[in-house]
């Protein structure tokens, strides 16, 4: 075999690793997580859990992943799933009404702990999946507190509150509220940027995004969105932001650093069967973005350096909260 053969089979092999993904999802309206893999597009398995599952996160070591069993209008749901990644299996689920109606949740950097808002509560809650023991609670002193996110040094939570239309912060080393930022009607989606300095907030009822610089906790500007912007996320290199505009089906693209609106991408499909995007998820690359349509049980897929949408996946009834797993798992015997 020739040096330029083996170089061709090579970069092939990365390629197709590089490309070799695997998004898990959940499909609320059907208490099912979904493994999908990216490069073929196909389902791999769906395994069971809770009612309405809501939101994913992945463990730092991309090892476990928890989900949020948050319920639905018959059944309050109060526990959290504990999945084994590369088994496709889950190994604990923790039950508490401590946890009623879990919604934001976030891995702290240990591999062992993780935050959860428990929105009927009106508190977080700091446990530890794996031995299934709440740690400590701290109250949010608002109501309808839904989304949270860890500051980049785990010092600060950031809960969103949609029934107090602002955020709460927690002290994370003592468990314990600061204060209140008033933001705006609806704030529900909730991101901090990567260095720290600035936490982005989605007002649903308003059509806006707050953004608030964290040195004195104060809002720095107001962007414009479109009809009812429930979900925000920022690039791992903090160069673009995006917002889910359910109403609106549509995305916005913004520079992270700039503020500047770049582009509003529409997820029609002109078959009206790609309704409701929510869930925004990065690739660990920050070269793609998924989209998860709620109303059905589509996930857009955008390229980050086109700004274009370049597919769309089937994943299941009223797929939400995505997690991402830069490897294959196809689970075969």
């Amino acid at each position: 075999m020739s040096l330029k053969t083996k170089a061709l089979l090579i970069g092939l092999l990365i390629s197709n690793a590089a490309h070799a993904n695997t998004l898990l999802v959940g499909n609320k309206n059907d208490a099912r997580l979904t493994f999908l893999n990216l490069q073929s597009g196909n389902i791999v398995k769906t395994i069971e859990t809770g009612v309405g599952p809501h939101e994913i996160a992945i463990s730092p070591d991309k090892q476990y992943a928890v989900v949020v069993n948050y319920g639905d209008r018959d059944n309050r749901g109060n526990s959290i799933s504990l999945i084994d990644v590369n088994k496709g299996e889950i190994i604990n689920t923790i039950t508490d009404d401590a946890l009623l109606s879990p919604h934001g949740v976030q891995w702290f950097k240990d591999n062992r702990h993780v935050l959860v808002t428990a929105e009927r509560q009106d508190q977080i809650v700091k446990l530890d999946p794996f031995a299934g023991k709440i740690v400590s609670t701290a109250e949010t002193r608002a109501k309808v507190s839904h989304m949270l996110v860890i500051s980049p040094d785990e010092k600060i939570a950031a809960v969103s509150n949609l029934g107090s239309s602002d955020i709460s912060l927690i002290d994370l080393v003592k468990m314990k509220f600061i204060k209140t930022v008033k933001t705006g009607n609806g704030a529900e989606g909730i991101d901090y940027t990567p260095d720290g300095k600035e936490v982005w907030v989605t007002n649903r009822e308003d059509d806006n995004i707050s953004v608030v610089e964290t040195e004195k906790w104060t809002i720095s500007r107001t962007l414009a969105t479109g009809d009812f912007p429930i979900r925000v996320k920022i690039s791992g290199d903090q160069k673009y932001a995006l917002v889910s505009n359910a109403n609106a089906n549509s995305l916005g693209i913004y520079d992270a650093k700039t503020y500047a609106l770049i582009k509003t991408l529409s997820l029609k499909d002109g078959k009206n069967n790609l309704t409701m995007p929510i869930g925004i998820l990065f690739s660990d690359d920050n070269q793609t973005a998924f989209v998860a349509h709620a109303g059905g049980q589509k996930i857009s897929v955008i390229n980050m350096e086109t700004l274009k949408r370049t597919k769309i996946i089937d994943a299941g009834p009223a797929p939400d909260g995505m997690g991402f797993v830069n490897q294959s798992l196809d689970f075969k015997q």
